[in-house]
């Protein structure tokens, strides 16, 4: 297995894993619920997102093997936290994306944001592995390297899920409780407080 930064040639692999993935996750299918073709939808708000701020400005791993994609985790790093010059240059594709969904999905995220540190963190926003390649320690080898690229620094992420909690807290991560949100489906506030 081969983990390395991901290229503009992963893009397509990476949305349609990450569609494939949380296409039934039960906070991200909301943000799809209403559209006509929610797959659609979910390939086309991540390939916004992988584009538009994550593979140029935040970090991206990925997991391969025999030229198939694994996994893969999105970051961002606290010297590059998304902005609100990022949030308006992703503001067209996204609207594009999710349509009728869209003011429904900047609630959840306004909430969201909300939730996280007033101070310099990590932000892990999310670790994906293919439904055939899990339980073989893949996302688990994504995380530690997000970890220790962080080298210190305290890490948050949320939560969707509660086999995805017990791997963060297998790695150090603490639960700080459910977010407040009007999302039907709740997710954990989780911390690493580094060293």
């Amino acid at each position: 297995m081969e983990l390395r930064s991901a290229r503009r040639g992963d893009i397509e692999d990476i949305a349609d894993l990450l569609t494939q993935c949380f296409l039934t996750d039960p906070v991200l299918a909301e943000y799809v619920r209403r559209s006509r073709d929610p797959e659609l939808a979910m390939r086309r708000f991540f390939t916004v997102e992988l584009t538009k701020f994550y593979l140029p400005k935040g970090i991206v791993d990925v997991a391969r093997e025999g030229g198939k994609l694994l996994g893969a985790a999105l970051w961002s790093h606290p010297d590059r936290p998304m902005g609100k010059a990022d949030e308006l240059r992703m503001l067209p594709g996204l609207i594009r994306a999710l349509g009728r969904n869209f003011p429904r999905v900047r609630t959840f995220d306004s909430y969201d944001a909300a939730a996280q540190p007033n101070f310099r963190h990590w932000y892990f926003y999310t670790l994906v592995v293919s439904p055939k390649a899990q339980g073989k320690g893949i996302g688990g080898a994504l995380l530690d390297r997000g970890i220790e690229r962080a080298a210190g620094e305290p890490i948050y992420l949320e939560s969707t899920t509660a086999d995805s909690r017990r791997l963060y807290e297998r790695k150090g991560f603490i639960p700080l409780g459910e977010i407040a949100s009007p999302n039907p489906n709740k997710q954990t506030g989780m911390w690493h407080p580094g060293s």
